[in-house]
């Protein structure tokens, strides 16, 4: 189960596969861990502040293990591009299939270890040429999105519609207590 609660897998009963206890005991010990593992990677851990008044976008934001982070990999341009047109990619979907919304907000990983910084803000108005045509016109890449894979006409298309939507933010406090996103554009 996820959710902002969730339940421990019921015991481990491994009927009798080991020839003794301490066997039985480490291979139950081993499954419980990868539980453990997959759980992290999945639970929504929205508590925080107090159980009257909890705050489930910061919690996330600070959750140790989901902090947006690649785990492997040397960052470069090319793949800061690639990152950059999965962002594009989920704006033009968003406001395609979701008439209802005006901007899209984006969190970008960093590096592993380090806090993320930067993120993908758009609006609707920004994408209209683009929305005005099909996706595949845009972004014509097939899966997967490597630096080696996309042409030179989609690296001009992503670094034009996605150059002045990168920012750094940061978190601050209005006048009644909601947060609000603060951004500066990258370059600037």
């Amino acid at each position: 189960m996820v959710g902002t609660r969730a339940m421990a897998p019921e015991r481990i009963e491994l009927n009798g596969r080991f020839r003794n206890d301490e066997q039985r005991d480490e291979e139950r010990e081993r499954i419980m861990k990868r539980f453990e593992t997959i759980g992290v990677q999945i639970l929504n851990r929205t508590g925080g502040g107090d159980p009257m008044h909890h705050d489930p976008i910061s919690s996330v934001l600070a959750d140790r293990d989901k902090q947006c982070a690649i785990p492997e990999g040397t960052a470069s341009p090319e793949r800061g591009r690639m990152l950059r047109r999965e962002g594009l990619e989920l704006a033009l979907y968003t406001f395609t299939y979701m008439k209802q919304i005006d901007s899209v907000f984006e969190f970008m990983p960093a590096p592993l270890g380090k806090k993320p910084t930067s993120a993908l803000f758009f609006r609707r108005a920004d994408l209209e040429q683009a929305l005005a045509r099909p996706l595949n016109a845009t972004l014509p890449a097939q899966p997967p999105f490597v630096s080696n894979t996309v042409s030179p006409a989609e690296v001009a298309n992503i670094d034009r519609l996605t150059a002045r939507n990168q920012f750094t933010y940061a978190f601050g406090q209005l006048k009644d207590g909601s947060a609000a996103a603060l951004l500066t554009p990258i370059g600037s």
